[in-house]
């Protein structure tokens, strides 16, 4: 009898604990899920906070003026109106970096001394000031007439440059979230509270079916982790192959077109050749587009430091595209301002990529006129090193409606988008660009010319190197003091050449037209004063630069002027070319501050120690010569096996061919090679392999300089080819220029001096064996 009473009062007490601390639970745990709910509501409202603030500094230029008391523009002030309506924010306030208020949505036309709040100190924006994190605090707004229910006060810091410019207050909307949020809350906890009742009260083996049910349910998800894992490993596995496939029988068409263009043509035979030449182009570009758009959405593009000379990245950029300008009739100059420093550390093949697509834009969208590329140094804080770097690109195009101007760096925006346009075009490189600008600490934008066409810009962090000085520091001595005639039909032009003598020390005179400049020149002999030089243009109206010139020499005193002969001709490229007819020297377009120094050095007999004077990206100065060598070309494609051999061929090496690595390790058995060309896709034995079995023949062997040549485009190719044991790296489609530096390199520096082999240490042999096993 007592054992049943007992049996019957554990149970009753069983339930009675349970139900007891079951009611604990459930208090304590509405205590603790209420504020957690305060904290995600407060969470969600600062993440719209902070987003419309993102989105404010992000799009408005002068949200740091306006901060400091500035008066909005009208666009500025309907851009700010439009804000009112950000998704849940409903009223905003701005203040300047030591916490008085500047601006309230409310009274966007007020002034500071009209308005009884502008002007006040906030505390809690001053705070925010002090510590650089974002305050917010939730409101109950039912006592106020012009207030939701429940809103949101968050003040976010505006950053620039890692330096807070402003402070936002931004009211949002929290009336439906929060109602959502606390019911949610309020049912995960009755929840809870009942599963911990049953696990009290039910049987064990009950809760033993719950957990394994939910140890069931997370190996369903670490399933479907590995699934996305592995999708993402063969989304970029896809993207090499695709690479690599596309890029070689590309090499093959860029590369044999090419070549047929330097054969006897026709005229017809010409403009196909150029044709193919074109549309390779125009896919390469298109590939690289989507390869690196792939990459920005899976946020694999980093960045490399490496040190540069500035106007040798400005002049081969520009002599990249001046045939395509000057096809179409444009000019082209650069300027570079004296400040800029010669030697900088930052990421050139990035900022190479961006003035390539802003350039290339602007030829495609100018049919007259020109296109000028300018460079300045924008702002160099208190760290003595650091600068932000300003390039600005204008052209005398069509022009960018300002309706449209904030939709170009979309991905995919195009201003024609019909299928009637004139333009072709992915809409993907300003997009690009963008996301480049800003991975380099700097912004990205357009603006309208007065005279027509459009100035794009952007700017990009980069760091001093050592102790450079700016670019023409060494060498102002070239043109300092001296007095130039500039004639030139051009406005560009004659902009851009004054600009760059000038900011050199020197004093310019311009004219419009030969008749113009033949009045100016003999003006300047009668006063005693004649200039000590001229640029003289090429091709003007009515009287061309040749006629012009004979005019000028047969002025008394004219005979002693230097004169320089300016023109986008080819057959005058040359000093010797132009001297016949009475010019000093000859400086083809576009016009570079490397070539104008180099060509002034040489006019004026005086020498520079900069190394923009000597700079390798004159495009008049040809170094190729006749060589000798023994090179092995490892590449399985036989396109690309007879491209090679013709380009290596024409220049005197003696070629040998392997079809894969095994008969690539063959011949560096039998025969010794002064070069290893080494293709890293083959089949029976890939590029890695047969490196790694190279190096293990001999010692002769290991010194060999071995380039991996590649088609695929993706992040850390270059890594893992200088890992396996290779001296350097070509990626297709090779031009001939690119193979022949690197070759030229590579041969011309004694076997002692070579990096790379000669210098391996354990660590760098183990991760070698390890790259070629994997």
């Amino acid at each position: 009898m007592s054992g049943i009473f007992m049996a019957r009062f554990g149970k009753f007490g069983l339930v009675a604990v349970s139900l007891l601390v079951g009611g604990s639970l459930l208090y304590g745990g509405n205590a603790i899920l209420n504020a957690t709910a305060e904290r995600t509501i407060g969470g969600q409202a600062e993440r719209a906070a902070r987003a419309w603030a993102d989105y404010v500094g992000s799009e408005m230029d002068r949200i740091g003026e306006i901060a400091s008391g500035a008066a909005p523009t009208q666009s500025e002030r309907k851009f700010l109106e439009r804000l009112r309506n950000f998704g849940d924010v409903f009223r905003f306030q701005l203040f300047d970096a030591k916490g008085h208020i500047r601006l309230i949505s409310d009274e966007l036309n007020t002034k500071i001394e009209k308005a009884g709040d502008l002007g006040e100190h906030n505390p809690k924006a001053a705070s925010v000031i002090a510590t650089g994190k974002a305050y917010t605090s939730i409101e109950d707004g039912r006592t106020k007439p012009d207030r939701p229910d429940v809103y949101v006060e968050s003040y976010v810091p505006v950053v620039r440059d890692g330096k807070i410019i402003a402070i936002v207050e931004v009211y949002v909307d929290q009336t439906a979230q929060a109602a959502a949020v606390r019911a949610d809350f309020r049912t995960f906890g009755i929840r809870i509270t009942g599963l911990t009742l049953l696990a009290l009260i039910l049987p064990f083996s009950l809760l033993v079916v719950v957990m394994r049910r939910q140890r069931l349910q997370n190996v369903e998800l670490e399933i479907e982790r590995d699934k996305a894992l592995s999708a993402q490993k063969v989304k970029a596995e896809f993207l090499a192959n695709m690479s690599h496939e596309i890029r070689t029988p590309l090499n093959g068409v860029l590369g044999m077109a090419g070549l047929l263009a330097g054969t006897k043509l026709t005229d017809d035979q010409q403009e196909y050749t150029e044709t193919i030449v074109h549309s390779g182009e125009s896919l390469l570009s298109l590939l690289n587009d989507i390869l690196d758009f792939s990459k920005i959405e899976a946020g694999k593009i980093d960045l490399e430091n490496s040190v540069f000379d500035t106007v040798s990245l400005l002049d081969t950029t520009v002599s990249l595209l001046s045939a395509q300008a000057h096809s179409k009739g444009l000019e082209l100059p650069t300027y570079v301002a004296p400040d800029v420093p010669g030697s900088l550390v930052g990421d050139d093949g990035r900022i190479r990529q961006i003035l390539l697509n802003l350039i290339g834009n602007a030829i495609k969208f100018t049919e007259t006129g020109g296109v000028s590329v300018e460079v300045s140094v924008e702002s160099s804080p208190d760290e003595k090193d650091s600068m932000l770097l300003r390039f600005e690109i204008g052209d005398t195009g069509i022009g960018i409606p300002e309706e449209v101007r904030g939709e170009l760096f979309n991905q995919f925006y195009q201003v024609d988008g019909s299928h009637k346009r004139n333009y072709e075009g992915t809409g993907l490189g300003l997009a690009i660009s963008k996301h480049l600008t800003h991975l380099m600490g700097g912004q990205i934008g357009v603006v309208a010319r007065e005279s027509g066409g459009s100035v794009f810009w952007f700017t990009v962090r980069v760091t001093r190197h050592d102790v450079a000085e700016g670019w023409a520091t060494d060498i102002a001595d070239v043109v300092q003091g001296l007095r130039f005639l500039v004639v030139d039909d051009n406005a560009v032009n004659r902009m851009i050449f004054e600009r760059q003598l000038v900011a050199l020390g020197a004093s310019v005179t311009t004219a419009i037209n030969a008749e113009s400049g033949l009045a100016k020149f003999r003006d300047a002999i009668d006063a005693g004063q004649p200039f000590d030089g001229g640029l003289i243009d090429h091709c003007m109206p009515g009287t061309d630069g040749i006629d012009l010139v004979k005019m000028m020499r047969d002025v008394p005193g004219g005979d002693t002027v230097r004169l320089i002969f300016s023109s986008s001709a080819g057959q005058y490229n040359s000093d010797q070319a132009v001297k016949p007819y009475g010019f000093d020297a000859s400086l083809p377009k576009p016009l570079r501050p490397g070539s104008l120094l180099r060509c002034a050095s040489r006019v004026f007999n005086r020498a520079g120690s900069n190394g923009a004077l000597n700079s390798a990206a004159d495009s008049t100065v040809d170094t190729a010569g006749i060589v000798s060598g023994r090179i092995l070309v490892a590449e399985d494609n036989h396109v690309n096996q007879k491209l090679m051999r013709v380009m290596l061929s024409d220049r005197g090496y003696s070629v040998m061919l392997a079809g894969n690595g095994l008969e690539a390790v063959d011949a560096a058995r039998k025969l010794p090679f002064d070069l290893i060309l080494m293709d890293i896709k083959m089949p029976q034995m890939d590029g890695f392999e047969a490196t790694d079995r190279i190096r293990q023949l001999s010692n002769e062997n290991r010194q060999i300089p071995i380039i991996g040549v590649t088609a695929n485009a993706m992040k850390g190719d270059r890594e893992r080819v200088i890992q396996a044991g290779m001296n350097d790296y070509l990626s297709k489609p090779i031009n001939s220029a690119s193979l022949m530096e690197k070759i030229d390199f590579w041969l011309g520096r004694p076997k002692d001096e070579r990096p790379g082999e000669t210098e391996r240490t354990d660590e760098a042999e183990s991760n070698r064996r390890g790259t070629s096993a994997a």
